[in-house]
Parts: C-alpha cells; structure tokens; sequence
C-alpha cells in the first residue's frame, strides 16, 4: 500500500488548532499526515500512514454534523491491546456544523473513575485515559475502543465515560449519536514547535556529517576497500541479494545507487507503484566501485512467491540470471547451475523494511525467516529501513536530520527488538523518487550502506577461510554445498554437509599456489602430502 504525500488538511480551522494548543497546555506543531475521505477511509490506510509518528490527534467529521477526535502522546504501533496514556483526551470542535469545543480529558481509577460511578478500565498505576491499538481497527480511545472507536469494519462508534469523562455532556457528546457514518477523518503529527523530536544533533544515534567532503571521503574509502581471501576463493565479483515484499524499495535502491556513482538521477531498474511484484526474473545491476558489485533484484513476495524454495536456489547460486522467478523450480530447470563455485553464490543479503511496515508482525515474521536462511549460511543480514521520511516530518523537511529523529530511532530500536538484528546491520535510507537532481544527504545513505556490505562480506571470507580451514586440517570435505535440503518457509536448525570432491582439492591446489608464492617449502609439503592422501582416499591412487 502506498503512503500518500502530506497536503494541507482541511477539517482543523485556524482557531481549532489554537484550541487544541490550549488543551495541550502550550504551542505545538500541528501537520496533516494522513486524510481518508471514501474508500481511502480504512483501518489498513490509517495504519499505513500513521504508526511509529509519535504523538497525534485524530480529527473525524460524522454524518450527523459533529466534528470531533482525540489526542495520544502514544505513537500508534499495532499492539493489539489497550494502552494507557494519562496524557490523552477527546474533543469536540463542531456540533451541528457550529462550533461548540468540548474536552473530554482522560480518566484516573483512583481519583475519578469510581467516584464518578463509571464502569471503568483501570490500566497500570490507575491511569485509564489510553488508546485501544489493534491492528484491524483504526483510531480507538478507552478500553477496546469503548469511548472512541473509528474505521472498525465499517463501524465507528463513541460513548465517553468508559475512559474519558464527559462531564455532563452524556456519552454521545462527540458524535452526535452513539453510532454514525464518517464522511473524512484525518490524522495529524503533534510536536513542540521549533524543537527537534530527538533534541540536538550530540543525541543523534549516529554521528554522521552531512556534507560534501565526507561524500568525497566515502567514495575513496569504499574504492581502496580491501577484501582478503577473495582470491583464494575465485571471488572477483561482490553478489548482493535482494529481497523483501512488494514495494519494499529494492528496484528503486538500484536506480539511486547507479544514481548515486553516474551523479545524475538514471532508472535502469523497473520501479512502479504497483500492488504486484515489478520483477519477475533473477536480474543483477552492476554498480562499480573500484571492484564490481551486482545487486541480484529479486521478486518482491506476495501470497505465493517463493513457495518451491527458490530462495534456497538463489542464495546458493544455482540459478542464472534471467531466470524466470513465475516458474516451478527445480534442480532440472533449464540453466540450473550444480555445484556452483563461491564467485557464483551470493555473499551478503541485504533486506528491505518499509516505515510503513515496521509494525506489521507478519512482514517482521518473514524477515526473521530470511534471517534464519542466511546466518545459516554464514550471511549477516542487513536490513535497509527505506522511507525513512515517512516517519518525522523533521526528516521530510530535511533528510539530514534523520539521526536526530526519535521516530526513526524507535523504528530502529523496534526492528532490532522483533528480529535479533543487530542496530549496526540496521541501515536508513530515503531512494531516489521525485528528485531531478542528485542529493548530498542520499548519496551519503547509499555509501554508509555500501560501507557496511563491504564489511560483512569481509567478515563473510574470513568465516569461510577459517572453516575452509579447519576442515582441511580434519581431512573432511568443506561445507560448501547447496542447501537441496532446506525448507522454503522455514530453515533447518543445522547445516547439511555433503562432499564435493572437486571443491576440496580446488581449495588444496589455491592453497598451495598461495604457499608456493610465499616460498614456505614447509606448507607446500604438508599440502602435497594432504593431497595424496585424499587421492587414495577418493580414488585409490596418488
């Protein structure tokens, strides 16, 4: 689902914001994140546009003529449980097309609640004013939405009392009625003005500068990076692998990294705001850097991609590029590559989380599969969190303020909570969309990016070298085979070992090329020597 691009609301007048400034207790920021008006108007629109925001009020305009809404100092998360905030409130800016303001400020159990006779829902230390936050519904205040509950399958409904006390006014102050249609509802971001949401740039979570000649430095350091064991193993070529759902941003990171080293805005990746995949074929994208990166883009999954196990396939570079990713899969594909070399296979992962998908558990859940596929394989994953100028409108207005933001950290945070991901394989990045120009601050996102595969690929040979090793010395065959064996959904606890002759004495004889160029007579020997016992191990003969 796409997120739409904020405009100027129009249900808050003037004077209703200045009210609401009031109720707040000072002057605040008040921007439109998200209007619904027809179809647009659902619980899925509104989680897509509004989780991870921070503070907000919700403004709804009802049939009945009232318009009214609340306010939570929570952000949005999908939870699916009642959260209390003793901060929150209702409100009521029109009645009968008029203005008629009414606060509705939130519940205690100890102090209010009881007294007042109300059946209430006590949260943690008493306090009752809260958001009932379910992913199938959409704005709801008080216990299971009972005093505000909007974009509920249809249904919107509010009787204050529950949660919020509404003095005198009866429970159907705000709406007009118990129960009533929506005609619009909007959502807008609420913060101090003229204050960054995470204070000043020493806070920030990285420290990162901005500018054009650490744009400069970035592109030397990444073009003299060395790789050791890359030649040991036939690795020229980095492949990177991309992988995510549906509009997730993989085509349009390979259009801003070719954007990126080309220094003007090109598009050699298909990107469209479609609901289906764009890429339908195993396709890489060359981006040189003193070495050659291929970004492998593959299809984004919907309910049925990469059922047959086709993921196994690409990790282990069994399949060509071209390869249709519609088709049935198997070891008998026309192409299909056995025993592929390690120049083959890919080296790192690289996997793409949405801002607006951060809370959505069943995307969370799929990324913690994808990180059982390649750890198993000795990949670090790293996650590219894209968007990341959905999430503060700090960082919409100014792309370098994105470490300074506490809506971004918290998606970081949140990411690295649900997953076990480290915070430093936990990249942000706003792609290449509207610009016409090359940008400073997303051509510095894209390089931080390109620094850290470049790393875990160096920490991916060095893995490898050191089990080649050990192996070597054990006289086993090394653990280089594709995974036949692992499941598309969820990967086996243990990597398989099965023997590849060819592999082991390739491994022997770049082994003995590397001793005879240091001169060490030495380690030749012990490596002839291992050589002939594994030939008359294999094939009875030296």
């Amino acid at each position: 689902m796409q997120s739409q691009r904020r405009s100027k609301g129009t249900l808050l007048h003037e004077a209703d914001k200045k009210q609401l400034c009031i109720w707040l207790g000072d002057t605040r920021q008040i921007d439109l994140l998200w209007s619904g008006q027809g179809s647009e108007m659902t619980a899925a629109s509104f989680r897509a546009n509004c989780l991870n925001k921070g503070a907000t009020i919700t403004v709804a305009a009802a049939d009945t003529g009232y318009v009214f809404g609340g306010y939570t100092s929570l952000s949005w998360q999908s939870t699916n449980s009642f959260r209390p905030d003793p901060n929150a409130f209702l409100f009521r800016l029109r009645a009968n097309q008029a203005q008629a303001y009414l606060l509705c400020p939130a519940l205690n159990a100890a102090n209010q609640g009881y007294n007042r006779g109300y059946n209430v829902y006590a949260g943690s230390n008493n306090e009752v004013g809260g958001i009932y936050d379910a992913p199938n519904v959409g704005p709801a205040f008080g216990s299971n939405g009972g005093d505000l509950c909007l974009l509920s399958s249809g249904h919107n409904s509010s009787q204050v009392g529950n949660s919020y006390d509404c003095s005198n006014d009866g429970p159907s102050c705000l709406g007009g009625a118990n129960q009533f249609q929506l005609t619009q509802v909007e959502v807008y971001s609420v913060r101090t003005k003229g204050e960054s949401q995470a204070g000043p740039l020493e806070k920030g979570f990285h420290r990162i500068p901005f500018t054009a000649d650490y744009k400069h430095e970035a592109l030397t350091a990444v073009s003299q990076y060395q790789l050791p064991f890359a030649d040991r193993f036939g690795i020229t070529d980095i492949n990177v692998l991309m992988f995510g759902g549906v509009g997730a941003g993989k085509s349009s990171f390979i259009n801003s990294m070719c954007s990126l080293f080309e220094g003007e805005i090109i598009q050699p990746a298909r990107a469209e705001a479609l609901s289906t995949s764009v890429t339908r074929r195993l396709m890489s994208y060359q981006v040189e850097i003193g070495r050659t990166i291929n970004f492998w883009d593959s299809m984004g999954w919907d309910d049925s991609s990469y059922m047959k196990g086709e993921l196994n396939y690409i990790l282990d570079g069994n399949l060509k590029e071209g390869t249709n990713l519609n088709d049935v899969i198997t070891d008998r594909h026309p192409g299909f590559r056995h025993n592929p070399p390690w120049a083959k296979r890919i080296h790192t992962v690289l996997f793409f989380v949405p801002a607006d998908m951060v809370s959505d558990q069943e995307y969370i859940k799929r990324l913690v599969n994808f990180k059982e596929f390649a750890t198993i394989r000795e990949l670090v994953p790293l996650v590219v969190l894209t968007k990341v100028d959905m999430l503060d409108p700090m960082v919409e207005e100014e792309l370098a303020s994105v470490f300074r933001s506490s809506m971004v950290k918290d998606a970081v945070d949140h990411i690295s909570a649900k997953t076990g991901i480290n915070k430093t394989q936990i990249m942000c990045l706003k792609n290449y969309s509207s610009e016409y120009v090359t940008s400073i601050a997303i051509d510095i996102l894209l390089l931080e990016i390109i620094k850290r595969i470049l790393i875990n690929v160096k920490g991916f040979l060095r893995r490898l070298a050191k089990n080649t090793d050990l192996e070597m010395e054990n006289g086993e065959a090394p653990t280089s085979a594709p995974l036949r064996d692992m499941p598309s959904v969820a990967p086996a606890a243990h990597r398989p070992k099965t023997l590849h002759v060819e592999q082991l004495f390739e491994a022997l004889e770049v082994a003995m090329e590397d001793a005879s160029a240091r001169n060490d007579t030495s380690e030749i020997q012990k490596l002839r020597d291992k050589r002939n016992s594994l030939l008359q191990q294999y094939f009875g003969q030296e």
